[in-house]
This record gives C-alpha cells, sequence and structure tokens, in this order.
C-alpha cells in the first residue's frame, strides 16, 4: 500500500519508464495499472518469468515484438459470424505477423531460456491464413488487386475506362464553345462522376447534366452528354467492386472465424510477452536483481540504489542496508544533503518493487519479507491553503502511522519530529521510536537530534547509521556506514556553498564551545574506523600478495613436476626400445646358432 506521502510522482516515473519501453498499447495500459498488492506466489511466478527474461536479454538477445493494435473486440466480432472490414483484417494480419516471428523466437532460444516454451505454447502462427491475408491486405489496410481474379479484372477496366473519361474530358476543356463558359481548366469528380466547372451562365448552353453546384451556388458541375455514358459504366462498375470485395472481406472473416481461439490465445500471449520483456529491458538496463524472500521481518539489501537516479544517467552510489536479527529500528543521520533520504527512498522502492512483482535495484543475495504496507512520511508538506506548518502537517502524517501501524508493516520516516523547538522534537521523535520499537515494526528514520543517535546506542533493539562525509573535499560521498552514529557538518556545508567567512569563523568559535561529547566520540570512531579500514586494506593487499607467491610457487613445482614426469617418460621410452633391440639380437643370435647347429647334423 501506498502511504498518502510516499514519493508517488518518482513511483510513476518508474511505471512510466517501462510502459514507454512497451510496443503494444494494451501492455503499456496495463503496466501503469500495476500496484504493489501481490502475494508470495505471484510474485515468485513473476521473477521466475523475469529473471530468465532479463538475463537473456542482458545477453544481448531481445524477442521481435513490434506495434499492436487493441483488437480483442474483433474475436467477439468474428465468433459471433460478424464481418471484418479491411483494417481490421490487417491489424488480424499483423498479429499473425508477430506470433509467427516471435514463435520461431521462442523455438530458437529456448535453449538459452527455457521459459520461453511458456509462451510458444500460447501461440499459433496459423501459417495458412497468414498467406490468405498477406494476399488480399497491403499494410495500408486496402483490399489488393490480387485478392480474387474477379477483382483484378473489375479494376483494370475500371482504369482503362477512367483514362478513356479523362482523355474525352480533356478535349472538351478545349472546345471553343464551351472553354468560354469554363469557371477554372480543370475537371473534378462530384458524386461519383466525372464533371467540369461550369459558370452560372453557362447553365443549358452546353449540353449534359448538372451533377452538384458549389457552396456559393456560382459554379455548376456539369456532367457533359459525350462522358454520361461512359460515367455510368464506371458507376457500375465500382458497384462490382463494391460487392467483389464484400465478397472477399466474408470469406476471409468466415475462415477466420474458425480460428478464434487461437488468435485470441496470440493475442493475450503477444501482450503478455511484451508487458514481461518491457520490464526485463528495463530491469536488464538498471542492473536489478531477484532477493530471496524472507519468511522473518528483515532489512537486509545489498548494494542497493534508487533506480530513478539511474535512469536520469546518474551514476548512483550503492549502499548495504540492514538490521541484525534482534533489531526492529535503524536511526540514520549525517550531513545535509549527504544522501540519507535517497536511502529511505532506496528501502521504500526496494520493497514497492518486490511487492509488485518487480526485480529489485540491489544484488541479488538482498532479503526482502513482503511487509503489509510501506508507511512513509517525508516530513516536508507545509500547507498555506490549511494553515500547516511543517511541523504540523508533519504530524499529521505521522498520526495515522502509529495509529495503524502493524507488526508486519515498514515505517520510513524522513527527519522525524523536525520543525520545532530542537528539545520537543527530539523528544517527540524518542517517544515515537520507543513505541514504535516496543511494538516490534520495522522502522527506518532520518535525523539529526543527538537524542536519537544516543537512544540508538543504548537501545538493543535499534541501530545507528550514518552518511559519510569526506572532509579532504568537504562533499558528501553518499555511502551509509552502519554502526556509527553521524555527524551534520553544517559548518563545513555552509563554507562550501560560499556564507561570508567571518559568519564561518564566528560560528566556528561558538559550536567549539559546545562541541558535544557525542560528536567528540563519532570523531574519533570515525578516525578508528578509517584506521582499520586502512589497516584491512594493507592487509587484503598482503594477502593478495601471498596468494601471488603462492600461486607463482604452486605454478613452478607444477612446471617442475610436469618436466620430472616428461623427462621420466623419456627415459623409460629409450630404455624399453634398448631393450627391445637387445630381445631382437637375441633372437637372431638364436636363429644363427640354430642354423649352425642344422649345417654341422647334415655333414
Amino acid at each position: 500500500m501506498l502511504s498518502p506521502k510516499l514519493p508517488e510522482s518518482e513511483w510513476d516515473l518508474l511505471l512510466e519508464e517501462i510502459a514507454k519501453t512497451c510496443n503494444t498499447e494494451t501492455a503499456s495500459e496495463r503496466v501503469k495499472k500495476i500496484l504493489p498488492n501481490l502475494d508470495q506466489v505471484e510474485i515468485k511466478s513473476r521473477w521466475g518469468i523475469l529473471t530468465p527474461l532479463k538475463q537473456l536479454i542482458g545477453s544481448g538477445y531481445r524477442p521481435p515484438l513490434g506495434e499492436l493494435p487493441p483488437i480483442k473486440n474483433l474475436f467477439k466480432t468474428l465468433s459471433m459470424g460478424g464481418l471484418l472490414d479491411a483494417e481490421e483484417l490487417r491489424d488480424v494480419l499483423v498479429l499473425l505477423d508477430l506470433t509467427r516471428s516471435n514463435h520461431q523466437f521462442c523455438r530458437d532460444f529456448k535453449a538459452k531460456c527455457e521459459i520461453l516454451q511458456k509462451f510458444a505454447s500460447g501461440l499459433f502462427p496459423i501459417p495458412k491464413m497468414i498467406i490468405e491475408l498477406e494476399k488480399a491486405i497491403d499494410s495500408d489496410g486496402k483490399i489488393k488487386d490480387d485478392a480474387s481474379k474477379n477483382l483484378k479484372a473489375i479494376r483494370a477496366q475500371k482504369r482503362h475506362l477512367a483514362t478513356r473519361i479523362q482523355n474525352k474530358i480533356k478535349s472538351l476543356l478545349h472546345d471553343q464553345e464551351i472553354e468560354q463558359y469554363l469557371q477554372d481548366d480543370f475537371f473534378t469528380v462530384r458524386n461519383d462522376k466525372y464533371v467540369i466547372p461550369m459558370r452560372l451562365d453557362g447553365h443549358g448552353r452546353i449540353k449534359g447534366n448538372v451533377i452538384d453546384t458549389s457552396g456559393s451556388g456560382q459554379t455548376l458541375f456539369l456532367e457533359p452528354r459525350e462522358i454520361a455514358e461512359s460515367n455510368q459504366k464506371l458507376q457500375d462498375l465500382e458497384s462490382e467492386e463494391r460487392l467483389e470485395v464484400l465478397k472477399i472481406l466474408r470469406d476471409l472473416s468466415s475462415k477466420l472465424s474458425g480460428h478464434v481461439d487461437e488468435l485470441s490465445s496470440n493475442y493475450e500471449t503477444i501482450i503478455e510477452f511484451d508487458f514481461f520483456t518491457a520490464q526485463a529491458k528495463v530491469f536488464s538496463d538498471l542492473g536489478c536483481n531477484e532477493p530471496e524472500i524472507s519468511e522473518a521481518r528483515c532489512i537486509d539489501l545489498i548494494d542497493s540504489f534508487h533506480p530513478i537516479l539511474k535512469m536520469s544517467s546518474i551514476a548512483p552510489v550503492t549502499n548495504c542496508v540492514a538490521l541484525e536479527p534482534h533489531q526492529s529500528c535503524l536511526v540514520i543521520s549525517g550531513p545535509n544533503a549527504g544522501g540519507k533520504t535517497v536511502v529511505l527512498k532506496t528501502i521504500a522502492f526496494c520493497h514497492l518493487m518486490a511487492k509488485s512483482g518487480f526485480l529489485i535495484p540491489a544484488a541479488e543475495d538482498s532479503k526482502i519479507f513482503l511487509f503489509d504496507q510501506v508507511l512513509f512520511e517525508l516530513g516536508d508538506g507545509q500547507s498555506l491553503t490549511q494553515s500547516l506548518s511543517s511541523f504540523s502537517s508533519h504530524l499529521y502524517g505521522l498520526k495515522p502511522i502509529l495509529e495503524s501501524a502493524s507488526v508486519n508493516d515498514l515505517v520510513l520516516i524522513d527527519e522525524i519530529a523536525i520543525g520545532t523547538e530542537p528539545n520537543v522534537g527530539a523528544a517527540i521523535g524518542q517517544a515515537t521510536l520507543e513505541n514504535l520499537t516496543s511494538k516490534k515494526i520495522i522502522t527506518v528514520v532520518t535525523t539529526h537530534f543527538e537524542k536519537l543517535k544516543i537512544l540508538a546506542i543504548e537501545n538493543k533493539n535499534m541501530r545507528n547509521a550514518s552518511m559519510e562525509y569526506s572532509r579532504a573535499n568537504y562533499s558528501a560521498t553518499y555511502r551509509l556506514i552502519l554502526d556509527v552514529p553521524g555527524q551534520s557538518y553544517g559548518l563545513e556545508l555552509a563554507q562550501k556553498i560560499g556564507i561570508p567567512q567571518s559568519i564561518i569563523d564566528r560560528a566556528q568559535v561558538l559550536s567549539g564551545q559546545n562541541t558535544s561529547e557525542l560528536d567528540k566520540v563519532i570523531a574519533e570512531v570515525l578516525k578508528i574506523k578509517q584506521t582499520a579500514l586502512n589497516e584491512s586494506k594493507a592487509l587484503k593487499e598482503e594477502k593478495l600478495e601471498a596468494e601471488k607467491q603462492k600461486n607463482r610457487w604452486e605454478h613452478e613445482v607444477n612446471l617442475l613436476q610436469e618436466t620430472r614426469k616428461k623427462a621420466a617418460e623419456k627415459i623409460k621410452v629409450r630404455f624399453e626400445q634398448q631393450f627391445l633391440n637387445k630381445l631382437d639380437e637375441i633372437d637372431e643370435a638364436k636363429k644363427e646358432i640354430k642354423k649352425s647347429g642344422n649345417q654341422q647334423t647334415a655333414q
């Protein structure tokens, strides 16, 4: 469920991005109606389609989907024996063409993506109907001459007769008796007859029939007597053409009526294929993944990011956002414009996208619990029309959350209780968090209140986190650091913005006199954390070098053993050959001795 204060415009941007990626209007409209209200079975079913499709598209393969008008009502017409016009038959042909190409695609790539078999099973190309429709209907939704032999003959006669009429009427336009009464030197067609425009004073002076008049009544459109018979013959041919076209439409519609079930299945399958392919394309581009669904309530997002930033061609910083199993509240602090709200919205998007059956903007080893509701309070809703301050508006936003939030809901509050006297705001914020934590409701808040940072240190069910700030270049890094409360770095931000140095210096003196013990502790913790990170980095580099040395020695040992093995093989082969040679020599000697003995016996 979307809270009234959820950034719905951003949610709509995501849906719009997917909708405009669709090829068909029907799939696009279906995307715009998606709500984050699916159950676990439906979600896993959609992930089972989206994940393999995303992998296929990421490998450079995309189904040959194209535009398809909403034609579902045509199937009802066909099932009732109704007649489709030429444009409607063209739309059916478009459906069958898409069916044929996508059925082939599914067959060609099912080894790479098994889910394609699901779509292939709902596609029935009906090649015979494709051939007949292609023969009869052109791409503009007009009946081709070759739709039937009779139609081709009729249209040939029409063209021949029209040429004769035009040649005759051109000659009449230059007849001196007629020319003086002409309104202009051209001919036209009125009421399906070739006519010439004549001035009103020429009425009765030229033999023929007045077919029509201009709006002003000053021009008469005359059918000259010389072409009247040919005009009538042309009208007769047009009547024959209409009857032949009607016969062709009736024949094609009748044949299609026997395939209504297949056509309906093709249409629904193409729309569904488009619906999921568009999502898979967007999620592939964004780098979204399928997380694990947790049976236990949790927040465990690995390398998560706000999808709208990436859609806007901004490279988002990825963050790990997590609570330990025994914790239910995450308190995020840190500098202004440091990314706290973005992290909050990222959490909301990940969970709402999951509830919509979408892949989420986080690593695949992330875990998602399917909360009943995501209740979001931004805290920036000052209302002039209702005479509400930003603080009053914030309280009105908190009220329904505190009244309705249950243990299976996710509560996200930005800048909790800000906008009033700091001690009062901090007290309201603390009371709110204590209330939600006592109910074990998973809650994430952002704050500058020192009291709430301390609360998160003291309360074992809560966890601190902060947005990193680089003092080296006085800018936010937008990285979330878990288990460390953050500092506001207000003076640094003021200096970066360009506040006069005299004010910065005076503020530095004043703040220096009141630097809190917590700020000192935070600074020391960050210093220790940075030292630990540096040492960890050095250890990783040493470990990496040791691994390289180990791999190098192992390679050399393996090489030596291989060399020894090859040498031993060579020696073995050489000695075996020498042994075989000796055996051959012994055999030869035996033969010689035997031969010599035989000779002595003979003597």
